[in-house]
């Protein structure tokens, strides 16, 4: 049976609005029927808080009042239904994975975690001082993709040399010394796509290891939003995989 909360001053609604300040992949709050769903599905729910009983087993029910889920929404338009979760992390690598270096919007990291899901990059490594995949923004931007990929997290680039001993091939993502996209043949069994900061680009130490750079063909611009450019580079690495 669910148990009930009435108060917002519970111990339960302290520590959760505390997990909002400081999650973990072991532990993150979501938000939104959607969110939920994708989670419970994929066996990533722990915990929900709602206003009626959604009765999904073996996951720990609680039942709070719109004042309750008020204070704990961090959406403009809330839903009514908050969650717990955890991910994937520290696996082994799959073929495809992407690198974030220092990408600071949100939305750009929910944006590139869903086409990361949808064209197969299903490793995403954040390196130090990219936003937070647990950020509400960004996990309402993934639409339930943060569920179905693996999370990794590196303090500096030596994973790099550790990724090429592996056999992977390293790709840049800049417009010096770089090789046109649809001038490259893609079809290595095992890829890392680096997508750099949305003003800055890629670290100079990033840049120092990748075997090679890509940039892609355009007109009357001279760039694109990290999140846009990324989706093109991953469905062409894709694409090259399904020829």
């Amino acid at each position: 049976m669910p148990e009930i909360i009435t108060s917002k001053e519970n111990k339960r609604i302290k520590d959760l609005m505390r997990l909002q300040a400081h999650p973990s992949p072991s532990s993150f709050v979501i938000e939104g029927y959607h969110s939920v769903e994708v989670a419970f599905s994929t066996h990533h729910l722990k915990e929900v808080y709602c206003l009626e009983d959604p009765r999904l087993p073996d996951v720990k029910t609680y039942l709070v009042n719109e004042a309750i889920l008020k204070k704990l929404s961090k959406a403009s338009t809330p839903e009514k239904i908050i969650g717990v979760a955890s991910i994937n992390e520290k696996q082994d690598y799959g073929e495809r994975i992407l690198i974030l270096d220092r990408l600071q919007d949100p939305g750009n990291i929910g944006t590139l975690l869903r086409t990361a899901a949808s064209f197969l990059f299903q490793d995403i490594i954040f390196l130090k001082g990219t936003c937070s995949p647990f950020n509400n923004k960004a996990i309402a931007s993934s639409e339930g993709a943060l569920f179905h990929l693996r999370l990794h997290f590196e303090e500096d680039v030596s994973f790099i040399q550790d990724l090429q001993k592996k056999g992977y091939a390293v790709y840049g993502s800049a417009l010096k010394d770089a090789v046109a996209l649809e001038k490259e043949d893609l079809s290595s069994s095992k890829v890392a796509l680096i997508l750099g900061n949305e003003g800055k680009g890629m670290s100079d130490a990033l840049l120092s290891k990748t075997d090679k750079n890509l940039k892609i063909s355009m007109e009357n611009m001279e760039s694109l939003n990290v999140a846009m450019a990324g989706a093109i580079l991953m469905h062409a690495f894709y694409w090259a995989k399904k020829r």
